[in-house]
């Protein structure tokens, strides 16, 4: 995409075409939701990425932008005076982008909407590591911003504000562009797939229709499926010994319902509970066979990995 080019925070089609400030925490492994592999099934258009517009969270973050940036200046008098809205786009080179939330002076101001079951991420200063990256990013394309700063209204109700300096994270700076230009010239232009981390990942490189085959077992394997046996056996013998003790202790309850301690306060209740609602779906199919095909779900395919009968090897 040719430097200066701009284009809103939400085209999607367009976010295809280079790496913005929000895919740096899932390059730099930061990311609670998506790794590298996901990324790189988006931006060579394996898989179309999420319409995040239609989303209650993102709506309310976009339109409260404004507003939280004008109670900067009376909730942060120390910083300058001199706080706008800004939403160009910034570039460091042809495949790495910025938007802007806003500006202080040069600096860069980002504004993030939490919920109250976010906050402790914000606990003792800290910034949470998938927007310290979209801060690293940032000041990559704006080189004249000697800091980031982010404020999170925490709940509806408490603005908090925390600051990346430049001069504190040149080694970050520098890293994240070795990273970003590595994934875009290797990964996407080259199409040469990141490393495989989890089993969603393991889905996407090897769908259904590429597995075929047989590999030779090597020890890291036999050591990897030992280990794991071991501890579904521990696993499994844990479980029999929790459910034991458990029955035990509700025969010693016998017929009460709660049990409580020497001051009276309920630390158990053990009562009868409504029976489970389900569906006979041998006989739905049997009886409403055009109900039951209206009504079937099938999941996605996945792959399970079992050990062949008869075969002691691991």
């Amino acid at each position: 995409m040719p430097k200066g080019i701009k284009f809103s925070a939400d085209n999607a089609e367009m976010r295809k075409l280079g790496l913005g400030t929000s895919d740096f925490p899932i390059l730099m492994q930061a990311s609670k939701y998506k790794t590298p592999v996901d990324l790189w099934a988006e931006k060579t258009g394996r898989v179309e990425p999420e319409d995040l517009s239609k989303k209650d969270a993102v709506f309310w973050g976009i339109h409260l932008e404004e507003p939280i940036l004008r109670a900067i200046p009376k909730f942060f008098p120390e910083l300058p005076n001199k706080v706008r809205k800004d939403q160009r786009t910034y570039w460091a080179n042809d495949h790495i982008y910025a938007h802007l939330d806003g500006r202080i002076g040069k600096d860069i101001a980002e504004i993030k909407n939490q919920s109250i079951f976010q906050t402790s991420s914000w606990d003792d200063g800290q910034i949470p590591p998938w927007y310290y990256w979209q801060g690293i990013a940032a000041m990559l394309c704006c080189t004249k911003a000697e800091a980031w700063h982010i404020f999170a209204l925490l709940g509806g109700q408490n603005l908090v504000h925390r600051t990346i300096y430049r001069e504190d994270c040149l080694n970050d700076i520098q890293f994240a562009l070795m990273r970003a230009n590595e994934f875009w010239n290797r990964n996407v232009k080259e199409d040469v797939t990141p490393e495989i981390q989890n089993e969603s990942d393991l889905r996407m490189v090897y769908p259904p229709e590429a597995t075929h085959g047989s590999v030779l077992i090597t020890e890291d394997i036999k050591k990897k499926m030992a280990k794991a046996n071991q501890l579904d056996s521990l696993i499994s013998r844990l479980g029999k010994q929790s459910k034991d003790l458990k029955s035990e202790a509700k025969i010693a309850i016998g017929s009460a319902e709660t049990v409580h301690d020497g001051e009276g306060n309920v630390l158990y209740t053990f009562t009868y509970r409504k029976g489970k609602t389900t569906v006979d779906s041998a006989k739905l199919k049997k009886e409403y066979p055009e109900i039951y095909e209206d009504c079937i779900k099938v999941g996605n395919p996945y792959r399970a990995l079992s050990k062949k009968k008869g075969n002691d090897e691991q």
